[in-house]
């Protein structure tokens, strides 16, 4: 599988390079841009930029229960361990 890397030390990018990073068209980008479904800065009419930990932040937003998880909530086993992290 190929690699995409972010220039170093950018806390800011292009729908371009999150398009090319996070391997999603840029098509997705721009919709949730016009939907204002997540965060961007437009410093120049159509321009748009997008901050990478906001859009890590909306990447892992809506996170689902693996089986062992929603096995051990509906047992009543509070605190149990995200094996993944």
């Amino acid at each position: 599988m190929e690699q995409h890397y972010l220039p170093l030390n950018r806390d800011v990018i292009s729908i371009d390079q999150a398009s090319e990073y996070y391997n999603l068209p840029k098509s997705v980008f721009e919709k949730l841009i016009s939907n204002r479904e997540i965060p961007y800065y437009e410093p120049i009419e159509k321009q748009y930029f997008l901050k990478i930990k906001e859009v890590d932040s909306w990447l892992t937003a809506k996170r689902f229960d693996t089986n062992a998880e929603m096995k051990a909530k509906k047992n009543g086993i509070e605190n149990t361990k995200n094996v993944f992290g």
